[in-house]
């Protein structure tokens, strides 16, 4: 994602509700595939393709199709309380850097983004 406007630090920059959550806590059940598969098939077929139209490292990085776990695996925020993953369309697409300038935090229903420098 790249700014179209200078953000400076601390600056709200997205508050996004996710498209799909999972609690780790009493999962559905013990298999992550079966539960992803579950929730995403309970969702409007808009929200099903704005996460397939999400990155999947592995499929990238074998050269395969993408798959739902591979997508919810590279995509997925943890809650600040670790109780539960979510899966955003637009958070999803701010940097996974080593030196990132944003930071994002859980503010039950949304996931917010803020600026955690001067952004040009």
């Amino acid at each position: 994602m790249v700014a179209a406007r200078d953000i400076k630090y601390g600056e709200l920059i997205l508050e996004e509700k996710p498209l799909m959550s999972r609690t780790n806590k009493n999962s559905l059940s013990n298999n992550l595939n079966n539960d992803l598969q579950a929730i995403f098939a309970s969702l409007p077929k808009a929200n099903q393709n704005k996460i397939m139209s999400l990155c999947d490292v592995r499929a990238v990085r074998t050269n395969s199709s993408k798959t739902l776990r591979g997508i919810f695996d590279t995509n997925n925020f943890k809650s600040s309380s670790n109780e539960c993953s979510h899966l955003f369309h637009l958070c999803s697409y701010f940097n996974h850097s080593c030196r990132p300038n944003v930071d994002h935090h859980w503010a039950d229903p949304v996931e917010r983004v803020f600026a955690t420098r001067d952004i040009k």
